[in-house]
């Protein structure tokens, strides 16, 4: 199958919408996003292994995780005010040891917190400090309260892409969810 106009336009949509560069060979199709989440966790990981989840998050990155005989490791989120921060002390805290992935949700999932690029960087540098391949589930990249920008964990923090996956679709942003298209962007080629 020749899949190089539907490449084509999702580089152009991330380029045009959240001004990210993109190689067309970078990405790779899903079943849509539910799926992809579920083949990265079969791919990075293996039955008993851990992966870290800030919660509240997408009540299915539990689930999934649990049906693949993984075992989520939950870090809460803080609340500020009126919105959730993160706590890497609490979240070292909970680490066993047996956690190979990080599933991180931008914007946030439920309540679309938009990460600063600040935060992002945090977030990748926590990922390599503790060797875990970080899987950012973005589908919700169109989804931004007004007067705020999301910004890509990709270009956030460009020098963590030897163990970043990017999940998006298109699925949020134009109601499509039942066409079942999902991507993987991977930007390291290993």
């Amino acid at each position: 199958t020749d899949y190089s106009s539907y490449n084509a336009a999702i580089c152009w949509w991330m380029k045009t919408r959240h001004n990210w560069e993109i190689d067309p060979d970078w990405i790779i199709t899903a079943q849509g996003l539910g799926n992809a989440i579920a083949l990265s966790i079969d791919i990075w990981s293996e039955p008993g292994d851990h992966a870290l989840i800030f919660t509240p998050v997408y009540h299915e990155f539990k689930m999934k995780l649990q049906r693949a005989g993984r075992t989520a490791t939950e870090a809460p989120l803080k609340r500020e005010g009126d919105t959730y921060v993160l706590d890497f002390e609490e979240a070292e805290r909970r680490l066993t040891g047996k956690e190979k992935l990080l599933i991180w949700c931008s914007p946030q999932n439920p309540s679309g917190r938009i990460w600063t690029p600040d935060e992002l960087r945090a977030v990748a540098a926590f990922a390599e400090k503790h060797d875990l391949i970080l899987i950012s589930d973005e589908v919700h990249h169109d989804f931004i309260y007004e007067n705020q920008t999301f910004v890509p964990m990709d270009i956030a923090a460009p020098e963590h892409r030897d163990r970043l996956v990017v999940l998006t679709a298109a699925s949020k942003t134009f109601n499509i969810a039942g066409m079942k298209t999902g991507n993987f962007i991977i930007p390291d080629p290993k």
